[in-house]
């Protein structure tokens, strides 16, 4: 029945046999299930008898002027061809690549067998199938996503904030591990005039997921010492902070810190030597997202810093300027004014990175640098 073995239904074909050919000029087995039943041969009793395989999972035999056709199996109602098809639910489908196999367990693409993922088809050129879920691969290239992320067709290594699970992509540049995407902790702490020190851009949360968090110089500082280490405790607007300590962890997770100036300028030192070779004036062009800038003015990424264009909000509380044209990210130096503190920023107009003088009072984005032998 349908082609399956079984009583009163057992799938037969018909095969030629040589020793047939030798006794009686030509002839073929007929076998349905495991048992020979028949056989068919040419020239018996001086009738001159001829088998045609049909192509349709049929065979005619024709010996004088009679004619009978046999069928090799039935798929549906319809004949089919063991050799060649398969029968899945009543449905004549092509072998692969000549082996038989169930498309309910697996699926054929030029050829080849490969198994379903939980029980859908995908592309195996484009994708693969990881723990009964579907992934694109990164190019080209299968990954295992528990560890490492697919961003512009570049594979990341990730790390995880332990204070509120978020992952972040992570990229070694030089002797430096960067983290490769804006920071995302939510930073609360009020300050005299507001009530928090972090924010999104246009107070939208599809903002945060995408640029990450903008912050006051007193968050990124973790001026309130929320994180108990104290070194840069009360370092906010118009405060002369002097601290001492070589590096200020801020608002970074532990085993990551707020990056200095100096820490900005070897990041620039290690695109300009041998391994990138960027030219001084392209810091910027190397250091942007090869998408999301304003007017198509995207970067190469060439070291997967990828620098997005999360704006600013100014010191006007709810002011909110320059997503997608510029990028700004604190440092843990001064500058000479205690309204003001060290960053750098990127331009969608501009292929160069820009020293600056920020604001305090200003909320801007913040880069991670891990902390010199830290294992996290």
């Amino acid at each position: 029945k349908n082609g399956e073995a079984g009583k009163a239904g057992t799938s037969c074909t018909v095969t030629e046999s040589p020793l047939l050919d030798l006794d009686f000029g030509g002839g073929y087995f007929v076998v349905c299930g495991s048992d020979t039943v028949g056989t068919l041969v040419s020239g018996r009793d001086g009738e001159s008898c001829t088998l045609t395989d049909n192509g349709d999972g049929s065979v005619t035999q024709v010996c004088g002027a009679s004619e009978v056709t046999l069928y090799k199996g039935f798929c549906g109602g319809k004949p089919f061809d063991p050799d060649s098809n398969v029968c899945f639910k009543d449905s004549i489908i092509p072998q692969c690549g000549g082996k038989r196999y169930s498309p309910a367990e697996s699926f054929c693409v030029a050829d080849s067998l490969y198994p379903l993922c939980n029980g859908d088809r995908f592309d195996p050129e484009t994708q693969f199938c990881l723990e009964n879920s579907i992934y694109e691969k990164c190019a080209g290239e299968i990954y295992d996503p528990s560890i490492k992320e697919c961003f512009e067709e570049r594979l990341y290594a990730t790390f995880k904030d332990d204070r509120d699970g978020q992952t972040y992509r992570i990229v070694e540049i030089g002797s430096q591990t960067w983290m490769a995407e804006n920071l995302n902790y939510n930073y609360k702490q009020k300050t005299q005039t507001l009530d928090s020190s972090s924010f999104c851009y246009d107070n939208n949360l599809e903002n945060c997921e995408k640029f990450g968090r903008l912050y006051l110089w007193s968050a990124a500082m973790d001026s309130a010492a929320v994180f108990g280490e104290g070194v840069a405790t009360g370092c906010g607007n118009k405060v002369d902070c002097q601290y001492t300590a070589n590096t200020v962890r801020g608002v970074c997770p532990v085993g990551w810190h707020l990056p200095t100036k100096a820490e900005w300028l070897s990041l620039v030192t290690s695109l300009v030597g041998e391994s990138f070779g960027v030219p001084d004036d392209s810091i910027g062009y190397a250091l942007k997202t090869k998408s999301s800038w304003a007017d198509g003015k995207n970067g190469s990424n060439i070291a997967g810093f990828s620098a997005i264009p999360a704006g600013f909000q100014g010191n006007v509380v709810g002011f909110f300027d320059e997503l997608n044209t510029n990028a700004y990210f604190w440092t843990s130096s001064e500058s000479e004014k205690n309204i003001q503190a060290r960053g750098f920023g990127l331009s969608a107009s501009r292929e160069d990175l820009v020293g600056k003088t920020v604001n305090r009072n200003w909320a801007i984005s913040v880069r991670c640098v891990k902390d010199v032998n830290s294992r996290r």
